[in-house]
C-alpha cells in the first residue's frame, strides 16, 4: 500500500474520515468513559481530530502513534494552532514496528479505520501489541468497516486490487476479514470481547465537535483537481458499500492475563 489517498487527506487537513464520521467518534468517546487519571493511546491518529476532541473535553494528555509523516505534520499543526502541543505526544512508527512503550503502559487504547484495512498478519500484530500495552482490566475500542460475512474471496480480491490502484489502500481487509473473524483474532491474541455495535444499522445521536471537523480550504488548484478525481473514483466504488458493515467494538484485557 502506498496510502496515496491518506496522504491527500493529510494535505487538506481532513478529520473524522472513518465509518459514520464524527457520530461514531462521539460514541467512541462516550464508551471510553475518560477519567483524569487515564493513560490513553490512539493507534493511527491521522490529522488529530479525535485526539484534539479528547484533549479539549477532558484536559488530559493523549499519546498517539502514526505511520504517515504527512498526518503527523497536519496533526501537530492543528495542535499548535490550538495551543495544545503540551497535551499530546505523537510518535512516528513504521508498519509492523513494535510500539515504543513498556508493557502495561495504558489503561485505554482506541483506533479508528486502522484494524479494518489490515491483512490477517497485520491485524494479529496490532492486537498483540494492544494486549501487551494494556494494563489489567484495560479497554480497547475500535471503529472500523469490515466485510460482511459470506462475501466470496474472489470478489474481495477484485475490489481490493481496484482500491489499491485508485486509492493506495484496501476497501477493507485484503484477507476478507469479517466481524466474526476479527473477534476470533483478537481473542487468540489475548483480548476479550465486551460489546459490539453495528454502526450501519444503529442510530447515533449527532453532537457538535469542539474542534475543526471539516477539511481546510484547498490551498491551490492542483489540490482541488486531485480531490475532484478522488470523488469520481469514489462514485465507482459506491456499488461496493453494501458488502461492508461498520462497527464499534470493545475489547478488554482480563486482570487474570499477564
Amino acid at each position: 500500500m502506498d496510502l496515496k489517498y491518506l496522504k491527500h487527506l493529510a494535505r487538506i487537513g481532513s478529520t473524522f474520515i472513518h465509518p459514520k464520521g464524527f457520530e461514531a467518534t462521539e460514541l467512541l468517546i462516550s464508551k471510553l468513559n475518560i477519567q483524569p487519571s487515564d493513560n490513553i493511546l490512539e493507534i493511527g491518529c491521522g490529522t488529530g481530530g479525535t485526539l484534539i476532541e479528547i484533549i479539549n473535553r477532558f484536559g488530559i494528555k493523549v499519546t498517539a502513534v502514526e505511520i504517515l509523516d504527512e498526518m503527523i505534520i497536519a496533526a501537530e499543526k492543528k495542535l499548535k494552532s490550538l495551543k495544545l502541543t503540551d497535551r499530546a505526544e505523537i510518535i512516528s512508527i513504521k508498519p509492523g514496528e513494535k510500539y515504543p512503550f513498556e508493557n502495561n503502559s495504558f489503561n485505554k487504547i482506541y483506533a479508528e479505520s486502522v484494524l479494518g484495512f489490515q491483512d490477517k498478519a497485520g491485524m494479529e500484530f496490532i492486537f498483540s501489541e494492544v494486549k501487551r500495552l494494556l494494563k489489567p482490566n484495560g479497554l480497547l475500542i475500535i471503529n472500523d468497516a469490515l466485510w460482511k460475512q459470506g462475501v466470496p474471496d474472489n470478489t474481495v480480491n477484485k475490489i481490493v486490487a481496484q482500491a489499491y490502484k485508485d486509492f493506495g489502500l484496501a476497501h477493507a481487509s485484503p484477507s476478507n476479514i469479517d466481524l466474526e473473524k476479527l473477534i476470533k483474532i483478537a481473542e487468540s491474541e489475548g483480548l476479550e470481547l465486551m460489546n459490539q455495535i453495528n454502526l450501519t444499522k444503529d442510530f447515533i445521536i449527532t453532537h457538535n465537535s469542539t474542534n475543526m471537523k471539516t477539511a481546510s480550504p484547498f490551498k491551490n488548484i492542483l489540490t482541488l483537481i486531485v480531490e475532484i478525481k478522488y470523488k469520481i473514483k469514489f462514485k465507482k466504488h459506491q456499488k461496493y458499500t453494501d458488502l461492508v458493515s461498520s462497527y464499534l467494538i470493545l475489547f478488554g484485557k482480563s486482570s487474570q492475563r499477564p
